[in-house]
């Protein structure tokens, strides 16, 4: 039996250990009523339904009296989704996401709160959920822009959105965060935008990020490049959708001053060309762990 004891981490202000039989759950305390009177505990999902929100795989609904919640089973990406599947040997991960979504909102950057995090030992491993408060009226960027190219939305208020993308990333970086899979399905952007207002975006799914004090700038630049890669091969694959201006709005959000963001261009458009082990990566990863839903 998982016991927190065992884990050596330690919960943040509000949140408390709920021990089952052969799960163990952390939970914010405000909700716990709502979750149980749902039959949601350490080794249950009781009224949890699919719901229309996606993620890498499809994601659990939960309609309590105190909120709608999303509930995101854990996944692996890459070729592991086809091995091993929502199977981990690690029952710590959602509990440290909890902890750096809690960070993360305590230094002020928009991630939707966590109302609980659990996980299930099934056979010798084990299966890991996240549940948290639903933010309404978003869509997220990729699927913003995958409309965008085929017609389905027009491109108004793209470039606000771009520019409000690049200053959450610096925001995140300013903070010492780094986004383990920093790509534009794991950026929200609230819907429809006030142009009298900034866009609000929030950032979801920190599995396996980091947070410290500090953020080095060739760490800052390597995040940088990968969510470059990633826009950049599904623009390869999908059909252009973004200009230059666009890519240039992007980074002046990230970067204001303009002679650092024309060396931020260079320093990430040369590290973009050298993309081969990636696109071999990204080749077997279709072919073996199937596609990823997001994508669609």
């Amino acid at each position: 039996m998982l016991k927190p004891e065992t884990l050596g981490l330690e919960l943040p202000a509000g949140y408390r250990w709920v021990q089952g039989a052969r799960g163990l759950m952390a939970v914010w305390g405000e909700a716990e009523e709502g979750l149980r009177s749902e039959g949601f505990g350490p080794d249950s999902d009781g009224s949890m339904v699919l719901s229309d929100a996606v993620g890498r795989r499809a994601l659990g609904a939960l309609n309590t009296s105190d909120g709608s919640y999303l509930v995101r089973r854990f996944s692996h990406g890459g070729l592991l989704r086809w091995l091993s599947g929502a199977r981990f040997s690690d029952p710590r991960r959602p509990f440290e996401e909890l902890s750096l979504s809690s960070a993360l909102a305590g230094a002020g950057v928009r991630t939707p709160h966590v109302i609980a995090a659990r996980a299930q030992r099934v056979g010798v491993w084990w299966e890991l959920a996240l549940v948290t408060e639903r933010v309404e009226g978003t869509t997220d960027l990729g699927r913003w822009l995958a409309e965008t190219r085929r017609d389905a939305r027009t491109r108004a208020g793209l470039d606000r959105v771009l520019m409000a993308a690049g200053a959450l990333v610096r925001e995140l970086h300013e903070v010492g965060f780094w986004h383990a899979d920093l790509q534009p399905n794991n950026i929200l952007v609230e819907e429809p935008l006030r142009y009298e207002q900034e866009p609000a975006l929030w950032v979801v799914d920190l599995d396996r990020s980091t947070h410290g004090a500090s953020l080095a700038p060739a760490d800052r630049l390597a995040n940088l490049a990968r969510l470059v890669r990633f826009v950049e091969r599904r623009e390869r694959e999908r059909g252009a959708c973004l200009t230059r201006a666009d890519r240039m709005r992007f980074l002046r959000g990230y970067e204001p001053e303009r002679g650092l963001c024309k060396e931020l261009w260079a320093s990430l458009s040369s590290r973009a060309q050298g993309t081969g082990r990636h696109g071999l990566g990204w080749r077997l990863e279709r072919a073996f762990g199937g596609p990823d839903p997001r994508e669609d």
